[in-house]
């Protein structure tokens, strides 16, 4: 039994905990300012926004909401596009999944809808670097973040464990 109370490590971060090594396998090279330059632009990374809740609809659409403003927030950045493709899926209240090429609502309305096996499916087929999740339920924050450790996609925030 693991006390929520235990001391903490002296250590600001620990290099041997899971958290680190799944962190560590994007590249920091894609990420610095530095990106847009020589070798260190071999590639995109392949990241993969997700949002929605498959239980609310207003937490779906307060989750698009916020992940398009994220998005409005880099739109200008050089590094960032040099550095990242994005791709998105939207879960849908019922469940249902939908893979789109931005978060327009006509985009996800007209979007084809899988469901959740075919949706796994096609996330693992993807490779993904990374997934940053948008998803503010309870599902989002627990069952969706798990999801993607099993699919062994990093996550960019916390681990399910710790929501």
């Amino acid at each position: 039994q693991v006390s929520l109370f235990r001391s903490r490590p002296a250590a600001p971060f620990n290099t041997d905990s899971r958290a680190f090594q799944r962190y560590s396998a994007i590249p920091m090279s894609a990420v610095s300012s530095d990106a847009t330059a020589g070798a260190a632009a071999d590639r995109k990374l392949k990241i993969i926004q997700v949002a929605g809740s498959p239980v609310s609809q207003y937490y779906s659409m307060i989750s698009v909401h916020y992940a398009r403003q994220m998005l409005e927030g880099v739109a200008d950045c050089e590094a960032t596009r040099a550095g990242f493709e994005f791709h998105f899926a939207v879960v849908l209240p019922g469940g249902s999944w939908c893979f789109t090429r931005d978060l327009a609502e006509a985009s996800i309305e007209a979007a084809p809808k899988l469901a959740h096996g075919e949706a796994i499916s096609a996330i693992a087929a993807q490779d993904f670097d990374a997934c940053v999740p948008h998803m503010f339920c309870w599902p989002g924050y627990t069952a969706y973040r798990a999801l993607m450790d099993l699919l062994r996609v990093p996550l960019v925030g916390n681990s399910p464990e710790c929501m």
